[in-house]
């Protein structure tokens, strides 16, 4: 495929156009214009809807850059729900199961750093920005019900708020879910976002006098794990 820079030389001409319509955002219509050379420059012909060979044809003509897709190296890992290339618009959706990890926090939060016992959690990464849920399983697939992940800085539609955190660049999905989840647990939990406590009752409270984040406490969401698909 000819980028940008290849048709500025003197043997390029156009030849035609694709014109895209657009009706209340839902559908389309795509005409294609043959270009003529005149005297006074060049002109669009009349438009003809453009027949689908022709837009396969010009598809296929396009190079995807293998360095801007997500790739697996290997068999896929079972915590891998789900993964799309979208050519800046990319999306992975995984799961970790219930397990004990190290937890910061802010000094204003009166909460020691700390082991706890977390759920299972599924995050999604979208486009460059994380979510995260809980679940009450480790069997987590497409049917399994979505509650509020149980921590701070975290919004009530599950986006987390990263903050400074800098994440490793890679296209690679095992080294992406690591890089972000390692980003998630080792940064601090600072304060709560919109939506109050992610838990039944007071989250600092809770998280004070326990080092095991119960099950019973989750708040439910209206969501399962194949609405992130």
């Amino acid at each position: 495929m000819l980028s940008q820079k290849d048709i500025t030389g003197p043997d390029m001409v156009p030849e035609s156009a694709i014109i895209i319509y657009n009706q209340s955002g839902s559908s389309y219509y795509l005409e294609k214009r043959s270009i003529k050379k005149t005297n006074q420059g060049y002109q669009m012909m009349n438009g003809v809807s453009l027949k689908k060979e022709t837009l396969k044809s010009i598809m296929e003509t396009i190079e995807v850059d293998e360095a801007d897709t997500i790739y697996c190296d290997g068999i896929f890992p079972s915590k891998l729900l789900a993964f799309k290339n979208g050519y800046g618009n990319e999306s992975i959706v995984w799961f970790i199961k219930s397990s004990w990890r190290n937890l910061s926090f802010s000094k204003k939060l009166g909460i020691k750093d700390k082991q706890f016992h977390i759920p299972s959690l599924v995050f999604k990464l979208d486009g460059g920005k994380l979510s995260v849920f809980a679940a009450k399983t480790d069997n987590v697939d497409k049917a399994t019900k979505l509650f509020r992940a149980p921590f701070h800085n975290i919004f009530s539609d599950g986006g987390i708020c990263m903050g400074n955190a800098k994440v490793k660049k890679s296209y690679e999905v095992n080294e992406i879910m690591k890089a972000y989840e390692d980003a998630f647990f080792m940064s601090k939990f600072t304060h709560l976002q919109s939506g109050g406590s992610p838990i039944k009752g007071n989250l600092n409270t809770y998280l004070n006098s326990n080092d095991k984040i119960e099950k019973k406490v989750l708040l439910p969401t209206k969501l399962k794990v194949e609405d992130l698909v």
